[in-house]
């Protein structure tokens, strides 16, 4: 399933009260990296349907970006029960994002 997009107004229904885990990659248009790593978040999210995968403009989500202090583009968030659990800041590979999802999230979740 593609990532959809996070805005404030959509974050607690897609985000905060999701029943599954949450990958939330924070990213902006003019960020090159970001846009490298959107291409693979979007094969994770086809790897893992059972994860829920979405995207925040950290330009136009500034209240967002502010919440969880993102310093750094592109940075990806898992929740889980809603709550923050780990992150990860900077351009990943892909075999990276998989060892993330893999080490914060029980096997039973994947």
């Amino acid at each position: 399933m593609e990532p959809v997009t996070v805005t404030l107004k959509t974050f607690q229904k897609t985000v905060a009260a999701s029943s599954r885990p949450v990958l939330l990659e924070f990213r902006a248009g003019w960020c090159a990296a970001c846009k490298r790593q959107s291409a693979l978040i979007d094969a994770l999210a086809e790897a893992h349907p059972q994860i829920a995968f979405g995207r925040v403009d950290a330009d136009a989500q500034f209240a967002l970006t502010l919440r969880y202090h993102i310093v750094t583009l592109p940075t990806v968030m898992l929740f889980v029960n809603g709550s923050a659990v780990d992150r990860l800041v900077g351009p990943r590979e892909a075999d990276e994002l998989e060892a993330f999802l893999r080490a914060a999230l029980p096997a039973s979740q994947l």
